[in-house]
């Protein structure tokens, strides 16, 4: 800048040597204007004197060294104060520029706007720090939520898996059941069509094709042949084939097989394992002989119109089973009627070719010709209207079938629910009558006597609901083994022999022990016995009974049971072995009885291949004959004994358990409370030790534990049931020795009797008696 009069002043700023070589370059600008002035002082010495020459000089050489000591101090003031502090200030920007760390303090040197420029940047430098760590402690946080989400992301997603997978799941269940749910409906179209076919009214040679078309397609089946059963003859001619050699077909002809088998039992008969000479399925390419063979009688009213005979290159399922045996009833009944249609048919064409030949014969007699034209119309109507007549007799029994089917399963489900507290009623009667003999009134005593008798009698009817009902439902299965007559007469006689000797009865048998051995039910054999000497018991007043046994014709034994009772008026005779039939009204009042036992009585002789049959007059006794063969025919219903038979048999002999094992408790299994408390009274009162387990898990865990000297097991339970436990201790070599006696309320099937194979005794709770239970029991110890 420039001075009051133009003169230049040098300012330095900056570093030191930028500031020296702009000084340098001010003192050039300087210089000139002083030494034109020295040069004009030089002039003035021309004209003063050299005394005031020589004062002026100093003073001007005083003045310029003054000026210059004022520009070195101004500099030096303006860079200690003002310089310096900016370049402290630059400098601590580069470094928190260049360092990116925040937080430096600069020295405050005054306290002008240089020091306060400082102190503002000390603020802003200890700002921006305490920021910085704000935002280092934000992005520590961002860091642990970013690695928390990164977590629960990877959890998200091992869920998602665990979901992709469980819907995976369910829907390859949905596709099952899906697929089950097609197959079904395919069933009930396919049983749709078939009644729509049979509707039809088309002739057999068009209407069977048809009909053996359809049945293969619906089972996927290949190949199949529907037989017919000749009129007045058992013999089976092919009314339809399919998928069948016609040389196979004309070898067969004439000769027995498996399709006359089903004509004789009435029973179906699947086949998996079928034999080389069989037919086989034939196509444009080859043959195969197929995998599965089901074969079924077409029945109408329990005879036999024809047979059904599929084969299938897959296995035939249960479905497939039961889609053939319904088609196959409704195929029965078309039969029938195609077969009656025909007949009708054929009858009229035979009176229009006589009344033809008639007319074309003698024109004299037209007016009778015409009156058999009228008597043929007629003949025609009522024709018809029997045959209305019959299709609603049929579909009445088709009601009435459905009716009784239905009430068999309830007798059969209410039966079984009531046979459990009945159990236990009389398991309490029992101990109650054992521990209050001789402490209370004979008359409260005989009360408790008459509730036993009473609960007894309910439970027997209750078991006759049960067999009743298996039979109308064809669900009541023969279990065949070896047996001996007169030790199941034993038994019964065990059963009856009190009553007989209260009321005075004399027992006398005959030729029964000479008898051979029998292959039949030996508990349906009883349940005959018990049945008939029950009636001959109660309905004889005094005299006595008398069982003869005697060989029959064609292998077959008899046994008779002859009483002095009362006897059967002969007007009953025709029906006294029908269900709930007795031979009158007043027996049933005198007696009691539902008249069940007899009907059950021949309904049982037939399944084992028998009859049974009487013989009696009013007053003068009834002999009853019961007629069995000495071994079960084989049929598809009945098989032979399974491996462990005799030994799960209640009538079979069992061995003594090992020594080892005598000293044990006696393992008490059962979920019942009741039958439980009834179970562990009686055992306890023979002097038993005893265990007890309320489940099959306890069960098995207690047998494996204590290694019992016997189990009493019962089925029915929840959960872990008794076959699972009677597996689990066979298959545990602690428990596969110990012998096990099944207590169970309900009759077991074939099949549950086979995966029992093995045990010591099975008994029917409300069945056997104390005493029969405990010397079983005592038998298999050796006690």
């Amino acid at each position: 800048m420039e001075g009051g009069e133009g003169r230049p002043f040098f300012i330095l700023q900056g570093d030191a040597p930028r500031d020296a070589g702009r000084f340098l370059r001010q003192a050039d600008m300087i210089l000139p204007p002083l030494v034109r002035e020295i040069d004009a002082g030089v002039g003035l010495l021309s004209r003063h004197t050299e005394e005031e020459v020589r004062n002026l000089l100093y003073a001007q050489q005083a003045f310029l060294v003054i000026a210059i000591v004022l520009s070195v101090g101004g500099w030096a003031f303006v860079h200690g104060r003002v310089v310096r502090p900016i370049r402290e200030i630059s400098q601590g920007l580069a470094e928190m520029e260049r360092t990116g760390v925040y937080g430096a303090s600069l020295p405050v040197r005054s306290d002008d706007e240089v020091g306060r420029l400082a102190t503002s940047f000390n603020n802003l430098s200890s700002r921006l720090s305490e920021r910085t760590r704000e935002v280092d402690l934000a992005h520590g946080k961002i860091k642990e939520a970013y690695e928390a989400l990164a977590r629960h992301a990877g959890e998200l997603e091992t869920r998602v898996i665990d979901r992709t997978a469980a819907l995976e799941t369910a829907r390859a269940d949905l596709e099952k059941k899906n697929e089950a749910l097609l197959r079904e409906k395919s069933f009930l179209v396919g049983y749709e069509d078939i009644l729509t076919l049979l509707n039809q009214g088309q002739n057999s040679g068009v209407l069977l094709p048809g009909l053996l078309r359809h049945l293969l397609e619906v089972i996927r089946g290949q190949a199949g042949v529907i037989h017919l059963v000749q009129d007045f003859s058992d013999r089976l001619v092919v009314g339809a084939a399919f998928g069948v050699d016609d040389a196979w077909l004309r070898d067969r002809a004439g000769r027995r097989g498996l399709p006359d088998q089903v004509v004789r039992d009435k029973k179906p008969i699947f086949v998996e394992d079928v034999p080389e000479e069989y037919f086989r399925v034939e196509s444009g390419i080859g043959s195969r002989l197929p995998r599965s063979l089901a074969l079924l009688p077409l029945l109408y009213a329990d005879k036999v119109e024809g047979v059904l005979e599929v084969g299938s290159l897959n296995h035939f399922d249960e479905d497939d089973r039961d889609y053939l045996w319904a088609a196959a009833g409704q195929i029965g009944i078309g039969l029938h009627n195609l077969a009656a249609a025909e007949r009708l048919l054929k009858l009229a064409a035979d009176l229009q070719g006589a009344n033809e030949t008639l007319t074309a014969q003698n024109e004299e007699l037209q007016s009778q010709t015409e009156e058999l034209q009228s008597q043929s119309e007629e003949l025609q109507a009522q024709s018809e209207e029997l045959m209305a007549q019959k299709v609603d007799l049929e579909e009445k029994t088709r009601a009435v079938e459905e009716a009784n089917r239905l009430k068999s399963e309830f007798l059969a489900n209410i039966s079984h629910e009531i046979r459990t507290p009945m159990n236990a009623i009389t398991g309490y009667t029992d101990i109650l009558l054992e521990l209050l003999k001789g402490k209370i009134d004979p008359p409260m005593y005989a009360n408790l006597e008459r509730i036993r008798l009473a609960a007894k009698s309910l439970l027997n009817l209750i078991n006759d609901l049960l067999d009743i009902s298996k039979i109308e439902a064809g669900r009541l299965e023969i279990q065949p083994g070896a047996c001996r007559i007169h030790e199941a007469l034993d038994r019964v006689y065990a059963v009856i022999g009190p009553q007989m000797e209260k009321k005075g009865l004399s027992w006398r048998t005959e030729g029964v022990a000479d008898l051979p051995e029998l292959w039949t039910d030996e508990g349906r054999l009883e349940q005959i016995l018990l049945n008939i000497l029950g009636n001959a018991v109660k309905f004889t007043a005094r005299g006595g009974i008398t069982v003869r046994g005697r060989r029959g014709a064609e292998d077959r034994v008899v046994v008779e049971v002859q009483d002095t009772g009362i006897g059967i008026p002969s007007s009953a005779l025709s029906h006294i072995f029908e269900a709930f039939r007795q031979a009158d009204g007043t027996t049933t009042r005198r007696y009691g009885g539902t008249g069940l036992g007899l009907h059950i009585v021949r309904e049982l002789a037939r399944l084992m291949g028998g009859e049974v049959w009487v013989e009696s007059a009013k007053g003068h006794g009834s002999t009853f004959s019961v007629s069995l063969p000495v071994r079960l025919p084989a049929s598809p219903e009945f098989s032979a004994a399974p491996a462990g038979a005799a030994e799960s048999h209640p009538a079979a002999r069992p061995e003594p358990a090992p020594r080892g094992r005598r000293g044990g408790a006696v393992l008490i299994v059962e979920d019942d409370p009741a039958q439980r408390d009834i179970l562990e009274h009686a055992l306890r009162s023979a002097g038993l030790p005893l265990r007890v387990a309320a489940d099959g898990a306890e069960a098995i865990r207690t047998a494996i534990r204590e290694r019992p000297s016997l189990i009493t097991l019962d089925l029915a339970m929840p959960g872990v049931d008794g076959f699972a436990v009677y597996r689990a201790l066979r298959e545990n070599s602690a428990t596969r020795d110990v012998p096990v006696i099944v207590l169970s309320a309900a009759e077991l099937t074939k099949g549950e009797r086979e995966r029992l194979a093995g045990v010591r005794g099975i008994l029917q709770k409300g069945v056997i008696a104390r005493d029969e239970l405990l010397g079983l029991i005592r038998e298999i110890l050796g006690v």
